[in-house]
């Protein structure tokens, strides 16, 4: 298939390169004293690509092939020569690939990734320092609905939650009539994820959360209601439900950390039983 291939390209693009009598070699493209042949390029063309998709792929390659080229034989000539020196580099960042792949292999085997609610709750206890709010959050029940929809007088009295059957008339009500709604009575939302929602301007947001507001207003073909429950201003000690996603994930990189410390000692000390390391 490659042979059909590289035939159909030397067709399709005879008129861009020029025979190399001593090699036989199709020439592409030049950039100082090297050259970019056809043979080089056959690898690289996707399979069924049409003549004209085919010659559109090799002029885009060529064109990078030379901007590269050109860079390179610039750098080339203007870099000190221990910054020309890569070959060590290369040998250094192999070595870091390969224990990273095996370390992390391992690490997947064998890392526990069960983390329990004490565990979280424990970490928070001892960290609250570090989980401090960068905005503020809130709990909140919030309504969109439009202003044909049934009952918003109704809705009126129910969204203030001054009874506990107004939650459930609202419940009952906002999955039929409401274009979006909220109510978690558990649950710490960011306030500005609220307003991304409900259109409120020229507020001021903690006078407007301190006083746990509970509005209802018109803009356009719809009416909102928004009911501020509980809050928790900037700068105060996140609570733990929004933070215990993020604890996990701290604890288990402990864990990792841990493990691939006690990986390489064993490791280190079944090569030195084994007597494979030896120093002079």
């Amino acid at each position: 298939m490659k042979g059909v291939l590289y035939i159909f390209l030397v067709l399709v693009l005879f008129g861009c390169g020029e025979a190399d009598p001593n090699a036989g070699r199709i020439k592409l493209a030049q950039v100082g004293e090297k050259f970019l042949f056809m043979d080089e390029l056959i690898d690289e063309v996707p399979f069924g690509l049409s003549k004209e998709d085919s010659a559109s792929f090799v002029d885009q390659f060529v064109e990078k092939w030379t901007k590269e080229e050109a860079i390179l034989q610039r750098a080339k000539h203007e870099l000190p020569e221990d910054a020309l020196n890569v070959e060590k580099q290369l040998k250094d960042y192999e070595r870091s690939l390969i224990l990273y792949a095996y370390e992390k292999e391992l690490i997947k085997q064998q890392l526990d990734t069960v983390v329990s609610a004490k565990e979280i709750q424990d970490y928070y206890q001892k960290n609250q320092e570090n989980f401090k709010l960068q905005d503020y959050i809130v709990k909140v029940f919030y309504l969109k609905a439009g202003l044909d929809a049934p009952k918003l007088d109704e809705v009126r009295k129910w969204y203030k939650l001054s009874k506990e059957e107004n939650v459930e008339s609202l419940l009952s009500y906002a999955p039929v009539h409401a274009v979006n709604y909220y109510y978690n009575e558990e649950n710490w939302v960011y306030f500005d994820d609220v307003l991304k929602v409900i259109p409120l301007t020229d507020i001021n947001k903690p006078s407007f959360i301190r006083n746990k507001r509970k509005i209802t207003f018109q803009e356009g073909e719809f009416v909102y209601f928004l009911n501020i429950m509980d809050y928790k201003l900037k700068d105060a000690v996140s609570p733990l439900s929004l933070e215990s996603e993020k604890i996990k994930s701290i604890i288990l990189n402990i864990r990792a950390n841990e493990l691939k410390k006690k990986i390489r000692e064993e490791l280190h000390n079944e090569a030195k039983r084994s007597q494979s390391i030896k120093t002079f």
